[in-house]
């Protein structure tokens, strides 16, 4: 999860929230990155239910579904006993 939502791609999710591009292409426009690396991320964040690809004129139009998210994380502290035997000298 932690490089789905990376530095880039969060600011990938609010230029789609934003500026509501019509298609990959146009999001690529807006932010310098390849389509063919926009198509990957996009797609993954299709997996995620985090972005819909709306297929709109032979284009796909990237709609943001999920804009704010929380991190929650649990730490498991595992005591583990070491069983010490005396050494006899």
């Amino acid at each position: 999860m932690s490089q789905i939502l990376s530095t880039k791609n969060i600011e990938i999710l609010k230029l789609i929230d934003e500026q509501k591009p019509a298609s990959i292409q146009e999001l690529a426009n807006f932010s310098g990155r390849a389509v063919s690396i926009l198509s990957r991320t996009l797609k993954n964040f299709q997996r995620h239910g985090i972005v819909d690809l709306i297929e709109e004129n032979r284009r796909k139009k990237p709609v943001a579904l999920a804009t704010e998210f929380n991190v929650e994380l649990f730490l498991l502290f595992l005591h583990i006993v070491v069983e010490q035997k005396p050494i006899r000298l």
